[in-house]
């Protein structure tokens, strides 16, 4: 899993830490560790790779962390074989440009008085949009990106995020969802990117369906949508998950992983839901 995770170097979150985080959530009891195991065998099979960007990636040296790392090349080139115009694909061919010195785009640049070659492509440049919010996932990507900020900590204590997103899943069952299932304010502000994590998670299982189609729930194979009752009425997770049905799906997996016992307790269809769509996209 820890070669999987590329961090700045002063990122305060390593790829051990995301390492722990999986394994303490693996070595959980009953019905939390299966859930993992199966988030687990969908990471393993999509080749997932966790990408902890800042607001900073313009030059080469800012770069470098991401473009070194193996495991986020691998994303790059399975995407780009599934789907080259995908802005995975378009981010891969741009980096093998970049790197060969005989490219002809390349030469003609060099020839041209006062153009310079970019540093980087422009993709990994938008890969800071991640800074900008909490986090972030691209259609058809193997990866998810992740806010680095100075006040994540590595240091995290998995009982709390779980105790903070119980706390979250009762608020909505009694229809006073917070803004963000898991981010009420009991949370230490260091903590969580841990739910951050696991809602970016949650769009690549859902984008993994393939193209969205208009289909109502168990009906489609493509697109499997919420059940009626637990999107604009009924159980409401979140505020957020209002916005839009990506987004409520988001915000279920990311209770799914970290508290599915407390989820399928207080809404039995949204966690059918989500482990339906899961076990959709499992191969």
């Amino acid at each position: 899993m820890a070669e999987n995770v590329a961090v700045p170097p002063r990122s305060t979150v390593k790829g051990g830490d995301v390492q722990r985080l999986f394994t303490e959530l693996k070595g959980r009891d009953g019905l939390e560790g299966e859930t993992t195991d199966k988030i687990l065998k969908f990471m393993e099979q999509e080749k997932t790779s966790i990408l902890f960007t800042g607001t900073s990636i313009k030059t080469r040296k800012q770069a470098d962390y991401l473009i070194n790392n193996k495991a986020f090349r691998q994303s790059l080139a399975r995407d780009a074989k599934r789907n080259p115009m995908s802005f995975s694909g378009t981010l891969y061919k741009d980096l093998k440009r970049m790197e060969d010195p005989e490219d002809e785009w390349n030469l003609l640049i060099d020839q041209l008085a006062g153009v310079k070659r970019r540093e980087i492509p422009v993709g990994l440049e938008t890969l800071r949009n991640s800074g900008k919010t909490l986090g972030h996932t691209y259609k058809s990507s193997s990866f998810i990106t992740v806010k680095a900020i100075r006040k994540n900590d590595g240091n995290f204590s998995l009982p709390v995020v779980s105790d903070a997103m119980k706390r979250g899943l009762e608020a909505a069952a009694k229809n006073s969802p917070e803004w963000l299932i898991g981010g009420n304010k009991s949370m230490h502000e260091g903590q969580k990117w841990v739910p951050v994590l696991f809602h970016e998670l949650g769009h690549a299982v859902d984008f993994a369906q393939g193209p969205a189609k208009l289909a109502s729930y168990g009906q489609n194979p493509n697109k499997i949508r919420p059940p009626v009752g637990i999107h604009k009425k009924g159980f409401r997770i979140s505020k957020y998950a209002r916005t839009n049905v990506d987004e409520l799906f988001a915000e279920s997996f990311c209770a799914y992983a970290l508290a599915p016992v407390k989820l399928k307790e207080v809404s039995p269809e949204t966690f059918e839901w989500v482990e339906y769509v899961l076990d959709s996209v499992l191969k």
